[in-house]
């Protein structure tokens, strides 16, 4: 899992160094980031997050302050499952 702080204003980067294939990390709803649930990753390319959402926000530091992800593409996986939230 990745842990993150809403209190140093964390954001998620996520970096695809397969220079064939594109991948999209899927959040159910609700995102915990202001940018959507869908971030589509280029082939060799890079996707920032955003911010953290108010409603993830809310919830930090509870137990189940965590959100599913998914990753689709032609190597999909699920190795990071969540994201977790603290204050």
């Amino acid at each position: 899992p990745v842990t993150l702080w809403v209190s140093a204003g964390d954001q998620v980067k996520w970096v695809n160094a397969d220079a064939l294939a594109s991948y999209q990390i899927t959040f159910g709803s609700p995102s915990p980031f202001t940018a959507g649930t869908t971030f589509p990753l280029p082939q060799g390319g890079s996707v920032s997050s955003g911010g953290i959402s108010s409603s993830a926000a809310q919830c930090a530091g509870q137990p189940n302050c965590s959100f599913k992800y998914t990753v689709a593409g032609s190597n999909g996986c699920s190795l990071d499952p969540k994201v977790i939230i603290q204050p």
